[in-house]
């Protein structure tokens, strides 16, 4: 399932927010990742929540795999999170290294 282009660039402009990409992260429940993104106008199924979780995850894996956690994934890396989430996960997991590195270390559970 890809998510749309506005979907997106809705997604990346809000995990900017580090306060609230935290508290998206850090949510166990899925009904309320939606209903946090719903209230900040970006409307996603469980479904696309879902795969953008297994993407963030499969992005996070390959961060860590890496020497140095600030280090860019490669193309063949890009390559390897599944299609049309890549872009977003790739952000996202940037977003949550900041994070965790920064004050207190966030667990993504979703």
């Amino acid at each position: 399932m890809m998510l749309d282009q506005k979907k997106q660039m809705d997604l990346e402009k809000l995990f900017q927010d580090e306060a609230f990409a935290k508290e998206v992260l850090t949510m166990q429940d899925l009904g309320d990742v939606q209903a946090a993104l719903k209230a900040k106008g970006v409307d996603l199924s469980i479904a696309e929540i879902e795969g953008l979780g297994k993407d963030i995850k499969k992005a996070l894996a390959k961060q860590q795999e890496q020497e140095d956690p600030n280090a860019e994934l490669s193309l063949e890396d890009l390559e390897d999170v599944a299609g049309g989430f890549f872009g977003t996960a790739i952000f996202v997991a940037t977003c949550l290294v900041a994070i965790a590195a920064g004050a207190g270390a966030a667990v993504f559970l979703w």
